[in-house]
C-alpha cells in the first residue's frame, strides 16, 4: 500500500480523485444524454456516446483508486490521466478541434492530478512480487490487451476498418473526433488490464479491471439493442472478450486473491 504520511496529504488526495472521478461520471452521463450538456453541436452521437463511455472507464479507475490505493493502482491512476492528457493534445494542438480555453478546466485537472500522484508514486512502497492470478489468466490479459492497443491505433489511423469493423451501420458518425474518442477508451482499458496482468496481487486492480470488462460489455450491448449502431455479427468479438475475461476473473482471479490476501 502506499504510505499515508507521503501522499502530501492522503486524505486530500483520495478526496481530489474521488472529485475528479465524479466529474467523469458527470460527463459520462452527459454523453448518454441523461444529463444536459453545452457540447459541440458538431459532434455525432456515436462520438458523445464514446467520449461517455471513455469518461466512465477513466472514472472508475480514479474512484477506485480513491477507495482502495495501491502502488499498481496509483500508477495505472497515473497513465489514466496521461491518456487524457494526450487527448487534450490531440484536440488542441494536432486537430484543433478546441480552443485551449474551451478545455481549460480540464486540462488544469489532469496536470494537477498527474503532478500530485507522480508525487505520491515517489513514496510508495514497492509492491512484492507475487502469482495471486494463474498464470494462463495472466497471459490471456495481455493478449486482449494487444488487441485493445491495436484498436487504438486503427482509432487514430485507419478509420475506414473501424466503420467496417464495428460501427458500420452508422459509418458516417465514425469522425476523427469518434476514432479518437475509441482510441482513448480503448487504450487506457489496455493499461489497466497490462497492469492487472504485472502485478496480480493488487486487490484495486483487479476490481477496476473487472468492471472495464462490464463497461466494455455494457457498450457493444446498448449499442446493439438500443442505438443500434452495430451489428450482431460485429458484436461478437468484444462480446466474448468481456464476457469470457469478466467470468474467469470472478471464477479463478477472485479466490485466488482471497488466499493471497490470507497468506499475508
Amino acid at each position: 500500500r502506499v504510505h499515508g504520511d507521503t501522499l502530501l496529504g492522503s486524505t486530500m488526495l483520495v478526496l481530489w480523485l474521488a472529485a475528479v472521478g465524479a466529474r467523469g461520471l458527470l460527463v459520462a452521463a452527459q454523453g448518454y444524454g441523461l444529463l444536459t450538456s453545452s457540447s459541440d453541436e458538431s459532434q455525432t452521437p456515436l462520438a458523445r456516446r464514446l467520449i461517455g463511455v471513455g469518461a466512465l472507464l477513466a472514472a472508475c479507475v480514479r474512484l477506485t483508486t480513491a477507495f482502495h490505493t495501491d502502488a499498481p493502482m496509483l500508477l495505472a491512476c497515473w497513465l489514466s490521466f496521461a491518456v487524457s492528457a494526450a487527448g487534450l493534445f490531440l484536440d488542441v494542438v494536432v486537430a484543433k478541434r478546441v480552443p485551449l480555453e474551451a478545455v481549460a478546466l480540464d486540462a488544469a485537472l489532469v496536470v494537477i492530478s498527474l503532478v500530485w500522484i507522480g508525487a505520491a508514486l515517489a513514496g510508495a512502497a514497492p509492491s512484492p512480487p507475487t502469482t495471486a492470478l494463474p498464470a494462463a489468466l495472466r497471459l490471456w490479459l495481455l493478449l486482449i490487451s494487444l488487441f485493445a492497443l491495436l484498436a487504438s491505433y486503427l482509432g487514430m489511423r485507419d478509420l475506414d476498418t473501424v466503420r467496417k469493423s464495428q460501427f458500420n451501420v452508422v459509418p458516417d458518425q465514425v469522425t476523427e473526433l469518434a476514432g479518437r474518442s475509441w482510441a482513448l477508451w480503448t487504450g487506457t482499458a489496455a493499461i489497466v488490464r497490462i497492469m492487472m496482468a504485472a502485478h496480480p496481487s493488487s486487490v484495486p486492480l483487479f476490481w477496476a479491471t473487472f468492471i472495464s470488462f462490464l463497461i466494455a460489455g455494457g457498450f457493444y450491448a446498448v449499442e446493439l439493442a438500443v442505438f443500434g449502431s452495430i451489428t450482431p455479427r460485429n458484436v461478437i468479438g468484444p462480446a466474448i472478450a468481456s464476457s469470457v475475461s469478466a467470468g474467469w476473473m470472478m471464477a479463478v482471479g477472485a479466490p485466488a486473491l482471497v488466499r493471497s490476501l490470507h497468506a499475508e
